[in-house]
């Protein structure tokens, strides 16, 4: 056997665990994702109404599943765990003040960064408003009400299901008198109420009032005014007054030859239409505008003759 040069036994040593390293196939350090501080949650606001302060925060929705659960510290003091954006405290008492943080706890239970502490003394709470009517109007939909008290302030709710109360409101600032309207995208019924309240950001929020339903077809359009028709190019061109009624979506165009029925022959998201289809004779066209769901009644017609 052929005996190795000095200083090659040493060689092989010092490029062992390099060989070894190079052939486990990581292409990159190690990293530990499951040890890593979770991002601190955000926009926490802080509500009281209903015997219980209502805390609520936001965190982003691609972190959610790095995140075992949220830790609500009051005081200083752990009082519970969820895996929810929202918790209410119930262990509350008139006069005294609250703090709360929330914290966020990855899967191996490291915490996070403290999200800002907000602060509340709970005090006595406003009684519901009263007379909750709703009634659609050309800028949506108005809300009126009554309420015995002077010096507070209003929040509307609005809720795809009967019967929820959500957190956030509908206006953006606080109402200080008793009608608001609202201009919602119809798809699908809709139910408001409305809750006084006193303080600023960290609200104190009464009982809700009653509560309204308004529905899609409850949307009926008025009729498009002043609607003219001129024949230019071997075409005819229409335009008439736009709708008053902010949530109009369209309008619909129908045409009427000499001795027929008028027939819907297209739409328009603006008040102006082109018929381009080579006609002769007398021609009519009516226009009716389109709501959330029904349609409004039709215009009255003008005429013009087509050569």
């Amino acid at each position: 056997m052929r005996a190795l040069r000095p200083g090659t036994g040493l060689l092989i040593l010092v490029l062992l665990p390099v060989i070894l390293l190079a052939s486990c196939g990581r292409k990159g350090p190690p990293t530990l994702p499951v040890y890593e501080q979770p991002l601190a949650p955000s926009e926490l606001t802080a509500i009281h109404r209903e015997g219980g302060i209502f805390l609520e925060w936001d965190y982003p929705s691609r972190k959610r599943r790095m995140v075992k659960e949220f830790s609500i510290m009051r005081s200083g003091t752990s009082i519970a765990a969820t895996r929810e954006l929202s918790y209410v405290d119930s262990d509350i008492k008139t006069a005294r003040e609250y703090s709360y943080k929330v914290l966020a706890l990855s899967k191996e239970g490291v915490p996070g960064e403290g999200l800002r502490e907000v602060k509340l003394k709970v005090l006595e709470v406003p009684s519901a408003p009263a007379g909750l009517e709703a009634e659609v109007v050309a800028g949506g939909v108005r809300l009126r009400w009554s309420h015995p008290q002077e010096g507070v302030l209003f929040n509307v709710y609005r809720s795809a299901e009967r019967g929820l109360s959500p957190m956030r409101p509908v206006n953006r600032e606080s109402i200080t008198s008793t009608e608001f309207i609202d201009n919602p995208y119809m798809a699908k019924p809709v139910f408001y109420t409305v809750r006084a309240f006193t303080g600023g950001p960290e609200r104190h929020e009464g009982a809700k009032s009653g509560e309204v339903e308004v529905r899609p077809e409850d949307f009926v359009p008025s009729p498009p005014e002043k609607l003219k028709a001129v024949v230019a190019g071997g075409k005819v061109l229409l335009a008439w007054e736009e709708s008053p009624e902010v949530w109009v979506m369209a309008y619909r165009v129908y045409r009427a030859l000499e001795g027929e029925d008028f027939v819907l022959i297209g739409e328009s998201r603006t008040p102006t239409f082109i018929d381009g289809e080579v006609l002769e004779g007398r021609v009519s066209y009516k226009v009716r505008a389109l709501g959330p769901a029904p349609e409004g009644p039709l215009s009255g017609a003008v005429s013009v003759r087509a050569e």
